[in-house]
C-alpha cells in the first residue's frame, strides 16, 4: 500500500503548476495529493493551518517573494517543511533560503521527478527529526522546571530546619555559658566538660553553614577570599575543632607537621571546611581507630603547595570503590559501598571545595588495607586562566 502525503504548492504561474503536477504524478511512492494556491497571503494562511506534510514554495509571488513568506512562516511557528523552488540559480538566494529554514533549494530548469521525490523524502525526514527534537526540548524544559521547583523546595526546607536548629543550638550555648560562669574556679573537671560542649556547638554551627553553602552552590564556585594564612596555628585550630568528633567513637588523632610550614595564600574558611568535613566523615565511621593527620610542603606538577593527608586505620576501599567515590549522588549498590561508610557526597563536595581553592583532593589506597585522603592546595591560588594542577 502506497503512502499518501499532502503537498501545498504556492506558485503564481499556472504553467509551473502544471509542470509540478506532472512531476508529482510520476512519483510512485509516496502518492502526492496536491493543493495549489497562487498568492502570498493564501499561502501563508494555509501554512499556518499546519494541515500539509510538505510545501513547495516559488520565489516570485507577484509583488512579494517566497523569501518573505519563508521568513513570516518561521516567525508564525510553522512546522511544515518548505522546499524552495526558483528559476534563479544563484548561490546568494540558496544560502538565504537555508538561513531562513528551507529544507531544500531546487532550480526549476533542473527538476526531475526522481530529484523532487528525493527532496520531499529528505524534507519529511528532516521534519520528523525536528518534531522529535521539539518534543525532547519540551520534556527537558519540563524536567528543568521541576528540578528548579524541587531545588527551591529543598532550600526552603533547609532554611526552616536551619532556623529551628540554630535556635535550639543557641539555647544550648546560652545554658552552657551560664553553667560555665557558675562553675568558674569550683570544679575543673566540670569546666572541662563545659568547654567541650562549647567547642562541639561551634563545630555543629560550622557544619550547618557548610551544608547550607553546598546546597545553594553545588555547581557554582562561591566567592574565594584569599589571605595569608599561617599554617601551624591553623592546623592547631582545625585539630581543636575536631577533637569532640574524634573522641566520640573512641578514636585517637595524631598530628605530624613536617618542618617549618610557614604560610600560604588561600581562603582559610574554605580550607577549614574541607579538612573538617573529611575529618568529621572519617571520625563518624572509624571505631576505636587511630587517625593520622600529616601536613607537609609538597610540590605538584611544578607548583609549590601544601599537602594535608588523613590516614585512618580500619577504613579502606578497593579500586572499584575508589572509581565510584567521587559521584555526586549515593551509590545504590551496597556491594560497592566504601568499607567503613565514607559518603560519596561528602568526598565529592570536598573535592569541589579544593578545586575552588585551586587545589585537588586525592583518594588513594596505601599499603594492603589503608586508604589515605590527600588534600593539596597551592602556595598561592592561581588567577583565572592560569594552569591548575589536576
Amino acid at each position: 500500500m502506497r503512502r499518501r502525503i499532502s503537498v501545498l504548492l504556492v506558485e503564481d504561474d499556472e504553467d509551473d503548476f502544471i509542470m509540478t503536477q506532472a512531476l508529482l504524478s510520476e512519483i510512485d511512492d509516496p502518492e502526492c495529493a496536491l493543493t495549489w494556491v497562487q498568492t502570498f497571503e493564501e499561502g501563508l494562511s494555509r501554512l499556518v493551518e499546519g494541515s500539509f506534510d510538505v510545501c513547495l514554495l516559488d520565489y516570485a509571488l507577484g509583488e512579494r517573494t517566497g523569501m518573505e513568506l519563508l521568513a513570516q512562516s518561521a516567525s508564525a511557528g510553522v512546522e511544515v517543511p518548505i522546499i524552495f523552488l526558483t528559476a534563479q540559480d544563484e548561490r546568494r538566494l540558496d544560502l538565504e533560503a537555508t538561513r531562513l529554514g528551507a529544507a531544500d533549494y531546487l532550480v526549476k530548469s533542473r527538476i526531475r521527478a526522481d530529484l523532487l521525490e528525493r527532496s520531499i523524502r529528505y524534507a519529511l525526514e528532516w521534519s520528523r527529526s525536528l518534531a522529535a527534537l521539539r518534543v525532547l526540548n519540551r520534556e527537558l524544559e519540563l524536567t528543568r522546571d521541576q528540578a528548579v521547583r524541587a531545588n527551591q523546595a529543598k532550600n526552603d526546607l533547609l532554611t526552616a530546619v536551619s532556623h529551628a536548629y540554630r535556635e535550639s543550638l543557641g539555647t544550648i550555648v546560652a545554658c552552657n555559658d551560664a553553667i560555665e560562669a557558675r562553675l568558674a574556679g569550683r570544679d575543673a573537671v566540670a569546666e572541662g566538660y563545659a568547654r567541650e560542649v562549647r567547642e562541639a556547638c561551634r563545630t555543629l554551627e560550622r557544619l550547618l553553614t557548610d551544608v547550607l553553602d553546598l546546597s545553594t552552590s553545588a555547581s557554582e564556585a562561591p566567592a574565594v577570599q584569599p589571605r595569608v594564612l599561617a599554617l601551624a596555628p591553623f592546623v592547631e585550630e582545625v585539630v581543636a575543632a575536631s577533637r569532640p568528633l574524634v573522641g566520640h567513637n573512641d578514636n585517637t588523632l595524631e598530628v605530624a607537621c613536617e618542618g617549618d610550614l610557614g604560610a600560604i595564600e588561600t581562603d582559610p574558611a574554605h580550607l577549614r571546611r574541607v579538612l573538617l568535613t573529611l575529618l568529621a566523615n572519617t571520625c563518624k565511621f572509624a571505631r576505636r581507630g587511630r587517625i593520622q593527620l600529616s601536613v607537609v610542603r609538597r610540590p605538584l606538577e611544578g607548583a609549590s603547595g601544601v599537602e594535608f593527608a588523613i590516614r585512618p586505620s580500619g577504613l579502606w576501599m578497593t579500586p572499584a570503590q575508589l572509581e565510584l567515590l567521587f559521584a555526586s549522588i549515593p551509590q545504590a549498590d551496597p556491594g560497592v559501598a566504601p568499607r567503613g561508610g565514607w559518603t560519596e557526597s561528602g568526598i565529592a563536595a570536598s573535592r569541589r571545595m579544593c578545586r575552588w581553592l585551586g587545589g585537588e583532593l586525592f583518594v588513594e589506597t596505601e599499603g594492603v588495607r589503608r586508604t589515605v585522603l590527600r588534600v593539596w592546595v597551592p602556595e598561592r591560588r592561581a588567577a583565572e586562566g592560569e594552569h591548575r594542577p589536576s
